[in-house]
């Protein structure tokens, strides 16, 4: 764990943090991380507070200073299970999924596929004139052109025919 980063930790999640102790006496961590809840399309986040923790013996923490009494290695800050609970007004919302409507979505799979199209078409077109025209810059655009032309044919093929997927979802 770096010490610079804040640390994120699902709510209901085990979370635990150990350290080796010299001398007895207190110790002071204070930890920056936030515990995160995702309920339906929102995220909400509880910045770390030290009644969220049990400390070393065992007991929920009224502050980040604590004692050790003996040496050795010790569970500095513990989390069981969503336990202790965070009540609601220490969470905010900090993102939301945006999901669009069915009919959006069949409207701009129609409007993918006219483009999709429209680049074949204008892809075999311009071939075409780089075939007729020989020099070699017209040639190389034509082999771009092919290649483009190529790809999109896939593409509509993918959605039209049900082709395997180039694209990572």
């Amino acid at each position: 764990m770096s010490l610079h980063n804040p640390v994120v930790v699902p709510e209901e999640e085990y979370f635990s943090l150990s350290g080796y102790v010299q001398a007895p006496g207190y110790i002071t961590y204070i930890p920056r991380g936030y515990f995160v809840r995702r309920r339906g399309t929102i995220t909400y986040i509880a910045r770390f507070q030290p009644w969220m923790f049990y400390g070393a013996g065992g007991q929920r923490l009224g502050s980040w200073r604590q004692f050790i009494g003996k040496t050795g290695e010790h569970v500095l800050l513990e989390r069981r299970g969503g336990l202790p609970r965070i009540p609601s007004m220490y969470w905010r919302p900090v993102a939301r999924e945006r999901r669009l409507d069915e009919k959006v979505e069949a409207e701009l799979a129609v409007n993918r596929k006219l483009l999709e199209g429209a680049t074949i078409i204008f892809t075999f077109f311009g071939g075409l004139a780089a075939y007729h025209d020989r020099t070699r810059e017209m040639l190389v655009l034509g082999f771009l052109a092919l290649g483009s032309g190529l790809m999109s044919l896939w593409t509509v093929g993918e959605s039209f025919f049900g082709l395997p997927s180039l694209r990572k979802e």
